[in-house]
């Protein structure tokens, strides 16, 4: 069985901070963009999935991290940084925009400003 909860970002740390205190595990954290990004945190416990899905705008987009509570969130919020350009306040290591070596800074992030 599998559940997505679309949630505003202000409510991100309270769920994963409930996920984590009912046993659940970080499965994955992924990215997507059309008019606005959208972030789908995936969690499972017992094999039933559940996702939380943020939307957020294109400028100035900007998450809490979730690695004080899963330390692999580190891995996929540096990997959403360098290539979306999404900002991750409180990340426990930020390799700031160089987790990747890239061509282009922030490759999918569109009708926004090249910057690392």
């Amino acid at each position: 069985m599998s559940n997505i909860l679309s949630i505003p970002v202000s409510e991100l740390r309270h769920r994963v901070q409930q996920f984590s205190s009912d046993n659940y595990r970080l499965v994955q954290i992924c990215c997507t963009t059309k008019e606005t990004f959208a972030l789908l945190y995936s969690f499972d416990r017992g094999l039933e999935m559940t996702h939380l899905r943020i939307e957020l705008p294109i400028e100035n987009a900007t998450v809490p991290s979730i690695s004080g509570t899963y330390g692999s969130a580190v891995l996929y919020e540096n990997e959403i940084h360098d290539l979306f350009g999404i900002s991750f306040p409180g990340l426990t290591l930020d390799y700031k925009g160089n987790f990747y070596q890239l061509a282009t800074p922030t490759p999918f992030a569109p009708n926004k400003e090249k910057t690392s």
